[in-house]
């Protein structure tokens, strides 16, 4: 056993304190550069985080913003466009008439101006539907704005869509549309990669 005196004559000068002991004194030294240091890193890394984390909010309300007026813009240019006006026109009074739009289904009638009026309206919605599905426009405006009359058009087409489907082999034709119809009525979103579309 080491007494005071010996642990003196061995170390050096003994104090009373391990805290002034050279080994001690350098270890302890060591370990207050490395908490320093490791604190500086964790603020370096905390901020490179929160950055990171504010950079990939910005992209979500930017694209939220640009999905939702490109949305706008596609419901007001259709209002507006002449021809759209035009074909949904004679694609309501084609449905007043007896048997509906199934008769304009007929490979005879295909390239009569009734049927390309019934496929301009009937291509718009399926546009709308794809462009919900990929991001490209907003849902619940479309929702607000024209589920009534998307969930008409799609009871008035149904016929016509059914027969197209049976006449050419086509059992996905104007599918996008029937779901686009589906999602008014049950009110539900359509199925896809939420984060990637937002960013994408």
């Amino acid at each position: 056993m080491l007494f005071p005196a010996e642990l003196e004559t061995r170390h050096g000068t003994h104090d009373g304190r391990l805290g002034r002991h050279p080994l001690i004194a350098g270890l302890l030294s060591d370990i207050e550069a490395w908490v320093a240091s490791t604190s500086e890193v964790g603020a370096i890394l905390a901020s490179a985080l929160l950055a990171g984390l504010l950079a990939i909010w910005g992209v979500i309300t930017q694209r939220i913003v640009a999905r939702r007026q490109s949305t706008l813009e596609h419901l007001a240019r259709a209002d507006a466009d002449r021809d759209m006006i035009a074909a949904r026109k004679i694609f309501i009074e084609l449905t007043t008439q007896s048997g509906g739009l199934q008769q304009y289904a007929a490979q005879e009638k295909e390239n009569t101006d009734e049927v390309q009026a019934i496929r301009l309206v009937l291509n718009d919605m399926e546009l709308m539907s794809i462009g919900v599905q990929f991001g490209a426009l907003d849902l619940q405006i479309i929702k607000r704005y024209a589920k009534g009359t998307i969930i008409r058009y799609w009871f008035y087409a149904v016929p016509f869509v059914y027969a197209i489907r049976l006449r050419l082999n086509a059992p996905s034709a104007y599918h996008e549309f029937e779901e686009l119809a589906r999602w008014m009525q049950d009110n539900k979103m359509p199925h896809r990669r939420v984060w990637l579309k937002l960013l994408f």
